[in-house]
């Protein structure tokens, strides 16, 4: 029948797609997202390895992949976990990254991985560019990208000092993903209604990081978002 036509298709269709023998894909950063990737990959006959933190996950209870775990998530102990990982197969593995601290490590180790590893990043000063909201917003004003007004606040000084400068709601974030802040901050970032509330929620934020972001809210849902294209000066 047509459902028994389908299955089978499907199924010569991973034969056809991964050849005998083909390594395992790393998904560094096996969360959610990572669990995402790994059954997007087994519905094709990707075989995949999980590299997690040592906390347990929900995540970790799939048959799509092999979870492994890190003493601990920090760039030394990922970085030696994945040439372990490698060590062990005598191709070079694809690597997926999934979280953008992960990212980073990465972008900075990509000489010492590329022995073992495939894997696709633009340039280093790309990478910081886009990881880091601050240096992202100087780089859109210098390349005339429309992006919301932006301050990059390092103090309670400097954030009082724009103070009269900024439009609200505002949100303020953390300039880089920092995982001190992720498991401590009831959000990743926050809306805010006014100078009192910043104000506030900046005391609380700074306690975790003191490199934050302050941004203008655009308002608008989800069919407001554009996305643009144009020639860059920077080799993407």
């Amino acid at each position: 029948n047509e459902m028994t036509d389908r299955r089978g298709e499907n199924s010569s269709m991973r034969d056809a797609m991964v050849p005998p023998g083909s390594p395992p894909a790393v998904i560094l950063g096996f969360e959610l997202n990572g669990l995402g990737v790994a059954r997007a990959l087994n519905r094709h006959g990707v075989k995949c390895i999980g590299l997690s933190e040592p906390l347990p996950n929900p995540a970790w209870k799939t048959n799509t992949c092999k979870v492994v775990t890190c003493a601990e998530w920090s760039r030394h102990a990922v970085l030696e976990k994945l040439v372990e990982i490698a060590r062990a197969h005598a191709r070079k593995l694809p690597l997926l990254i999934t979280k953008d601290v992960s990212v980073q490590w990465v972008s900075d180790a990509r000489d010492e991985l590329a022995e073992f590893y495939e894997f696709a990043l633009p340039e280093k000063a790309v990478v910081d560019a886009l990881l880091d909201k601050a240096a992202f917003a100087q780089l859109s004003a210098e390349e005339g990208w429309p992006i919301p007004r932006t301050w990059k606040i390092q103090s309670k000084q400097e954030l009082l000092s724009v103070l009269e400068e900024v439009p609200f709601p505002c949100i303020l974030k953390p300039e880089t993903h920092l995982d001190l802040f992720a498991q401590r901050s009831p959000r990743k970032a926050f809306k805010l209604s006014d100078a009192d509330e910043l104000v506030r929620t900046y005391d609380m934020a700074a306690q975790w990081t003191s490199r934050l972001v302050l941004q203008e809210w655009i308002r608008g849902g989800d069919d407001r978002i554009a996305a643009a294209a144009r020639r860059s000066r920077l080799p993407m």
